[in-house]
C-alpha cells in the first residue's frame, strides 16, 4: 500500500528488481511465469514477501490465537491495486489516508526516518538537515537510532536493576535449567559498566561536533533542544548497550515461570 517496496512503477518485475529487493530467494519464484505478466510488481512482492513470508511466518500460531492481518484484506487490495502506481509513490496515499484519518494523531509524532511528522513539509531546510543528520551518522558522530523509547538506560535505574537482577538470577531462574550462561554476569552487568577514560574522551570530542552543528541549524530555525538532550544524543558514558538482549532474556525466564510455576499471570 505504501509503495515502499516497488522499485519501479507501472512496469512489470524484472531479475534485476526482484534481485536487488530479495537477492538469493528470488531462486524460489519463477519470474517468466504468467502470473506475473502484469505492469506492476507489487504483484511479485505480495506473492514473495506477503505470502511465502509474512503469512508463513503466521501460519504456526493459527490454531492457538485469532490472526488479523488488516492490510490483506481482499476488499482493500483490490481497491488500492486497481489505483494507479502513481498513487502509491513515495507513500501518497498512505500519508494522506492516515492524515484524513488520525490528523490529531501525526501532528507532533515524529516519522522514525526524517524524524518530522508527516504532517509536515519536507522543505529545503528540513532536506539539508536530514542530510546533516545521515552524514553525521555515518561517521559514528551521531548515533543512529530510529527508537522512540531510551530503554538503555531504563534499564540502568535502579528500580529496574533490581528488579531484572531478582528475575534473572541463575539459582532460581528456570532458564539456568536448560541455558549454561549467567544473563546477569554475561550482560546485566555489562550493561551498567563505564566507559574507560580514553572512550570518554572520544565521546567528548563527538558531543563537541554535534553541538557545534546544533548552533549553526540554530541559526537558521528555532530549537527547543536542551543542553541536556544534546549530550545524551551524542554522547554515552556506558560502554555497552545489552537492553535487547536483557529483554529477552527476560521474556524468555518470564514465559518460563508462567508455564512451569504459574506465576506473573496477571
Amino acid at each position: 500500500m505504501k509503495g515502499e517496496w516497488v522499485d519501479e512503477f507501472d512496469k512489470r518485475i524484472t531479475k534485476k528488481t526482484a534481485f536487488n529487493r530479495f537477492r538469493k530467494h528470488i531462486t524460489f519464484t519463477n519470474l517468466d511465469e504468467d502470473y506475473y505478466d502484469i505492469s506492476h510488481q507489487d504483484i511479485y512482492v505480495l506473492d514473495t514477501r506477503g505470502r511465502r513470508y509474512i503469512n508463513m511466518g503466521l501460519i504456526g500460531a493459527y490454531n492457538t490465537i485469532e490472526i488479523r492481518r488488516p492490510f490483506l484484506d481482499n476488499d482493500l487490495v483490490d481497491f488500492v491495486y486497481a489505483l494507479p502506481d502513481s498513487y502509491r509513490k513515495e507513500r501518497k496515499l498512505y500519508t494522506k489516508a492516515l492524515l484524513y484519518k488520525y490528523p490529531e494523531y501525526y501532528e507532533n509524532i515524529s516519522w522514525q526516518f526524517t524524524g518530522y511528522p508527516i504532517s509536515k513539509k519536507m522543505t529545503i531546510h528540513r532536506k539539508i538537515t536530514l542530510l546533516i543528520k545521515n552524514i553525521l551518522k555515518k561517521f559514528l558522530i551521531l548515533k543512529n537510532s530510529r527508537e522512540f523509547s531510551d530503554y538503555a538506560n531504563w534499564l540502568r535505574t535502579p528500580d529496574k536493576v533490581k528488579f531484572i537482577k531478582r528475575i534473572l538470577d541463575p539459582k532460581n531462574a528456570i532458564y539456568s535449567n536448560y541455558i549454561k550462561e549467567n544473563f546477569i554476569d554475561k550482560y546485566v552487568e555489562s550493561h551498567y559498566q563505564k566507559n574507560n577514560l580514553i572512550y570518554r574522551c572520544y565521546n567528548m570530542i563527538k558531543f563537541m561536533i554535534y553541538s557545534i552543528k546544533e548552533y549553526i541549524l540554530k541559526l537558521f530555525r528555532d530549537s527547543t533542544k536542551s543542553y541536556i538532550f544534546i549530550k545524551n544524543k551524542s554522547v554515552s558514558q556506558y560502554k555497552h548497550d545489552y537492553s535487547e538482549e536483557i529483554c529477552r532474556a527476560l521474556t524468555m525466564e518470564i514465559w518460563f515461570q508462567q508455564v512451569f510455576n504459574k506465576k506473573y499471570r496477571k
